[in-house]
């Protein structure tokens, strides 16, 4: 695998990311705080805290080639899904646009999902190896910063319960088979 960067070294049980120049879980952490960025449904804020973060993320943590497809690729599939999941119902985003019949996520979740799946090979590394754990975790997780972050970007959700019964179903194999990938 070509490295982008001269020093490569493994995760370590120190919690190390795998370029060392931060600590893994600090991927976590920054992650937070720029969901509640993109989550309060600002298009323009989104754009510029994903624009400033990518390239220090890049910097700070990305070894290979590899892992910008993956980031890209993954980010991808998000978009994909949860325009699907507007499209049929599941969620009304306050700032979505839509192309014929098909609703488009918000830009402000497009963002969210660049900056989500720079979190698989980092901040969620320790699961790697503990897929039925990230999957328990994400059954619950992901769909109460689904309903979290409708209400902070001012959109509808018809039906909370179908919402986290659907991205429950969702994220218990998206999460999993994200990590396994990115293993």
């Amino acid at each position: 695998m070509q490295t982008l960067h001269a020093v490569q070294a493994e995760p370590s049980a120190t919690g190390r990311s795998c370029q060392g120049r931060l600590p893994g879980w600090s991927s976590a952490i920054i992650f937070n705080a720029i969901w509640l960025g993109c989550a309060a449904g600002n298009n323009l804020l989104a754009i510029i805290v994903t624009a400033l973060y990518l390239p220090f993320h890049g910097w700070f943590f990305v070894q290979t080639k590899q892992e910008f497809i993956f980031i890209a690729g993954l980010a991808l599939v998000g978009i994909v899904l949860d325009s699907f999941l507007t499209t049929i119902g599941v969620i009304e985003f306050s700032q979505r646009f839509s192309v014929g019949p098909v609703f488009i996520t918000p830009v402000w979740l497009m963002c969210l999902w660049l900056c989500f799946a720079t979190t698989i090979h980092h901040g969620f590394h320790w699961l790697h190896q503990r897929l039925a754990i990230a999957a328990v975790l994400s059954v619950f997780s992901v769909p109460s910063s689904y309903i979290i972050g409708a209400r902070l970007s001012g959109s509808t959700i018809a039906d909370p319960v179908q919402l986290f019964f659907v991205y429950a179903c969702v994220w218990v194999l998206l999460f999993p088979t994200a990590l396994r990938i990115a293993r």
